[in-house]
């Protein structure tokens, strides 16, 4: 239960975090810009670590307790640098963000050369998809910080990831997990999902593909509808569009003008 729990809360937080970072560039005076991340990084971080205290119990939860427990704790790092060291550029703050992207990388490529049969070796490589885009959309923050793109790419992208996290937990630990595929206990501190054969071993891939095509297809439509449909409303200041129709404009500009 506590292995479910560490990926459900952990993935329900970088959910709100990434919703956070999707609507800041529109709500900048309604959202706290610094506290809310702050805060969030710190239920991930305790939330980890109690897990870690609990893996005593159940080996499983540890080394998947210690991965969250490490990217949350550079994600506080990444906050608590914010409020602290105010007049710091922003593009050097979130080389710490990028650090934690990078480290969260190279824990997801040893994981795959531990077990590289594994099912969930599947899933692992899906979450190296937001992975990558929230790594991308921070060099191009770091390189264009005033372009709220990039803010919007790399909130897209932890949303993601949130979303990912709760399924890993739904489809490891859970009656959820693919007909025919058990989770088996490796050694103290490491585990490994098989399948009695190749075919439902390729048929649970082929499900994990399609769980995270519906998560991204949920993202997509959650963070850019409720975007624009926000954005439509704030940043047209009077609430009437903004749109000409094409004679209006012709004839508008053919008028003579007085003198």
């Amino acid at each position: 239960m506590s292995n479910f729990l560490t990926f459900a809360v952990g993935g329900i937080l970088f959910f709100l975090i990434g919703l956070h970072q999707s609507l800041l560039p529109i709500l900048p005076s309604l959202l706290p810009s610094y506290h809310l991340p702050l805060f969030l990084s710190f239920l991930s971080t305790l939330s980890s670590l109690l897990s870690l205290l609990y893996s005593n119990h159940d080996p499983l939860s540890f080394p998947l307790s210690l991965s969250l427990l490490l990217l949350s704790l550079l994600f506080l790092l990444h906050s608590l640098v914010k409020i602290t060291l105010r007049p710091l550029p922003s593009s050097v703050v979130d080389l710490l963000l990028l650090a934690a992207l990078a480290l969260e990388s190279m824990y997801i490529f040893q994981s795959k050369r531990i077990n590289p049969n594994g099912v969930e070796n599947r899933y692992m490589d899906l979450l190296l998809i937001p992975v990558g885009v929230c790594s991308v959309a921070t060099c191009g923050s770091i390189l264009r910080p005033t372009d709220w793109e990039w803010k919007l790419g790399r909130g897209i992208g932890l949303t993601l990831h949130g979303t990912w996290l709760v399924q890993m937990g739904f489809s490891f630990f859970s009656s959820a997990i693919a007909n025919g595929c058990t989770l088996h206990r490796r050694s103290w501190s490491d585990y490994t999902i098989s399948c009695k054969s190749h075919h439902e071993t390729h048929r649970s891939s082929a499900l994990a593909t399609l769980q995270f095509n519906c998560h991204l297809g949920f993202v997509v439509i959650l963070v850019l509808g409720g975007y624009s449909a926000i954005a439509g409303n704030l940043l047209i200041g009077d609430g009437r569009s903004r749109y000409k129709a094409l004679d209006v404009i012709e004839s508008s500009s053919d008028m003579p003008e007085e003198s």
